[in-house]
This record gives C-alpha cells, sequence and structure tokens, in this order.
C-alpha cells in the first residue's frame, strides 16, 4: 500500500496568508520558505518560543495529509483545521488533525516528527478527509531556533493506490560513507552524506477509467516538483509516518495495458528519507 501526496495548498500561498501567532521567524528563512518549491531553502524560529503559525486560504480546502522534510532537524509538529478563515489562534473552532490512517489501527496520533539521522521525511495520514478548511494551524514542538530548519512543508490530500512488489519501504535514513585521509595518509572522520533512494512504485492492475482517474489526481502534483510518498509495510497497522519526499526519477512512464481491460503504472521515482 502506498500514500501520494502530490499536490500542495500552500503552493500559491504568500506571506501575507501566513501568521506566526507565537514565537518568530528569521528574516532570511522566513515560513514560506518551507514551501517555495525549493527543499534547499527553509523556514527557522527566531526566538525559542516554539513557533505556532496560522495558514489562510481565499476558499475550502480538502485535506488528509501532513507531510514535512527536514534533513537535519528534529522537531514534531500538530495540525489544526478551522472552517473559518482567521488568524486567532485561539478561535473556537479549531480542530485536531488526527493521524490515525490505518487497517485495524485505533491510535490517535496528533504529531507529526522528524529525527535527525534516522528520518527526515515523514508523514501523517488522517481517516477523515477534512473538506470545508478555510485556515490550519500548525505548532511546533522542540524547534530549536539555531540548528534546526523546515525545509519542505506540504499539506493536501492523499492518494490511496494499492502497489506490487519489490518496493522499498521507509525503514531507515540512507548515507554515503566517504573516507578522507590526511597528508600522511592516516584516517579522518568519515563524513555521511545523505543519499537517495531509487522508489518503484508499480500500481496493481486498474481498469482504464479507474488509471486515468489517478493520473489526472497526480500528474501535475508529480511533475510540477517535489511530492510526498509513504508505504505501508505492516497491514494490520498503516500509520507508520516514515516517508520519502521525492522528485521524478527523469521522467514519468506511461500507464500500460497488462491484458485487453487491465492496466498499470510504473513511478519511478528518487526518494530522500
Amino acid at each position: 500500500m502506498a500514500y501520494l501526496l502530490t499536490n500542495n495548498i500552500l503552493t500559491d500561498r504568500t506571506s501575507s496568508d501566513v501568521t506566526i501567532s507565537t514565537g518568530g521567524q528569521q528574516s532570511l528563512f522566513p515560513f514560506t520558505k518551507s514551501f517555495d518549491g525549493n527543499p534547499s531553502t527553509g523556514f527557522k524560529s527566531s526566538t525559542s518560543t516554539q513557533p505556532v503559525v496560522i495558514i489562510n486560504f481565499p476558499s475550502v480546502q480538502r485535506i488528509n495529509a501532513l507531510g514535512i522534510y527536514a534533513p537535519d532537524s528534529s522537531f514534531s509538529v500538530s495540525m489544526q483545521t478551522n472552517d473559518t478563515s482567521t488568524t486567532d489562534a485561539s478561535h473556537a473552532n479549531w480542530t485536531n488533525m488526527v493521524f490515525d490512517k490505518s487497517g485495524s489501527n485505533t491510535g490517535t496520533l496528533t504529531t507529526v516528527s522528524v529525527a535527525n539521522n534516522t528520518t527526515s521525511a515523514a508523514m501523517g495520514i488522517s481517516n477523515t478527509t477534512k473538506t470545508d478548511t478555510r485556515a490550519v494551524k500548525l505548532t511546533f514542538t522542540n524547534l530549536s531556533s539555531t540548528d534546526d530548519v523546515v525545509n519542505y512543508i506540504q499539506i493536501g490530500e492523499v492518494r490511496e493506490i494499492n502497489i506490487t512488489s519489490p518496493y522499498n519501504p521507509n525503514t531507515f535514513k540512507n548515507f554515503e560513507l566517504t573516507q578522507k585521509r590526511n597528508n600522511n595518509g592516516n584516517p579522518l572522520i568519515s563524513d555521511r552524506l545523505p543519499v537517495a533512494t531509487k522508489v518503484t512504485l508499480k500500481t496493481g492492475l486498474m481498469t482504464q477509467s479507474d488509471m486515468q482517474q489517478l493520473v489526472l489526481n497526480t500528474y501535475q502534483g508529480l511533475q510540477s516538483g517535489g511530492f510526498m510518498v509513504c508505504t505501508s509495510y505492516d497491514l494490520t497497522v498503516e500509520s507508520n509516518t516514515a516517508a520519502y519526499y521525492c522528485i521524478v526519477d527523469k521522467k514519468l512512464d506511461q500507464p500500460k495495458f497488462i491484458d485487453s481491460t487491465n492496466m498499470t503504472w510504473t513511478i519511478k521515482a528518487l526518494g530522500y528519507s
């Protein structure tokens, strides 16, 4: 099972839509840098006070997922929705997003967390899609104003697809080890550089109409820039928040017919965990 988060309702937002109701942002690292499509930029807090960020939307939005990519940071974030456009953090209509997407899971996970050196990409998915969201509130925990950078945030609606083996579930963060030596040939401390994992998502058999619907809902998001993907490797509890921040590996292949009525689609990506 895989969950594709290919749209991002933050994409068209500007600084005028964003309110830092608690804490602050550094001038060179404003919150808008976390959704500008460039994962080498990001948001940094300007104070030890934990940030609370409100983003308003001009029309209602559909939301059931939150994705984060922060390769060198450790923090958590919770998300609340509001059916009224507001910049008031204490507004009565704020509702917690519960990340409980599951097979038989009954947990009530309300935060998404990344951890330096282990999990740089994480995604929280809810069983309930909010269809009337006019504002979201993100509350950060343990975000350091000196060490942590929020490189990428994606909020939207996931598409759930059946995928066939083999595929790569995100079980650990992948590194490339480099051994350096000094002028005398003595070994120095090794560097660990994050590297991408080749992620191949091959859908199960689908009718042509179902395939066209999947492509219609995901193609633009897959091609326009980064997207989040979460592969579930525990079929009884699917609330695992381990994910990949992905980019398409060179190009998207066309869906193809396997027989006269069924099609499959192979999505090849480079995933950063």
